[in-house]
């Protein structure tokens, strides 16, 4: 049975500490597998690298309250967002359903545009990094600019949301469309009911995940179907 991070508050979250082989160099393909009690939440952020301290706002996805994605870019300098693009239609899946979902970042498309593409994969049981069965959400959305990611020092989060609670399987993000991996949060790298403190390597790209928050835990779907044969 899957593995998944469960979270009550923005507090409860995994990150993993800033480090050079984070950086984005050009596109940004970042993909996540959750299961959301509310997936037309009060504006909310899956993942990221976006911080205020130290201007350290680069990116980050999530959710706005009509169930758009959204996929926000920092100014260079990170000193506040750059510009929001979201997908213009709501995500196809029921509250509490498990689904992917994965934003393309293209920051020059060769008419010096940034044009950020939204999709969606319902077959959870293909792994994050497989690049086939992919729908597109939404129309390509798009801004008459080349962007540049900010260089400032950033931790990568995941959970870190009052408003996104649910199941957090995986989230990767990749340097290039369908690029290398650089960064991979996989709740199965953890133990069965690890909680705040308790930290992973992650199996693809090494870097050290640490748990964080009171109501923070690694659970598996193995509890749900339990307390569903409980009379």
């Amino acid at each position: 049975m899957a593995q998944y991070l469960s979270n009550l508050t923005n507090a409860d979250k995994a990150t993993t500490p800033d480090a050079a082989a984070l950086d984005i160099t050009g596109d940004l393909d970042a993909r996540w597998d959750v299961a959301l009690d509310d997936y037309t939440p009060s504006t909310g952020f899956h993942f990221g690298r976006y911080t205020t301290a130290g201007n350290a706002r680069i990116w980050r996805v999530g959710q706005v309250s009509d169930g758009d994605i959204r996929m926000t870019y920092g100014l260079t300098d990170g000193t506040n967002v750059r510009m929001n693009h979201e997908s213009q239609s709501v995500v196809p899946v029921n509250n509490g359903v498990r689904f992917q979902f994965r934003v393309v970042a293209d920051i020059d498309d060769g008419s010096s545009n940034t044009d950020t593409l939204f999709y969606t994969r319902a077959n959870t049981s293909l792994d994050l990094e497989v690049d086939t069965g992919w729908v597109q959400l939404g129309a390509t959305q798009q801004t008459a600019v080349v962007h540049t990611w900010n260089a400032n020092a950033s931790e990568v989060h995941v959970a870190a949301s009052t408003t996104l609670l649910g199941r957090y399987y995986r989230m990767l993000s990749l340097d290039g469309q369908t690029g290398d991996i650089v960064c991979d949060f996989n709740a199965e790298d953890f133990e069965v009911g690890a909680v705040s403190g308790a930290t992973a390597v992650s199996g693809t790209s090494g870097e050290t995940w640490t748990l964080a928050g009171a109501g923070v835990e690694i659970l598996s779907d193995a509890n749900n179907l339990l307390l569903l044969a409980v009379p």
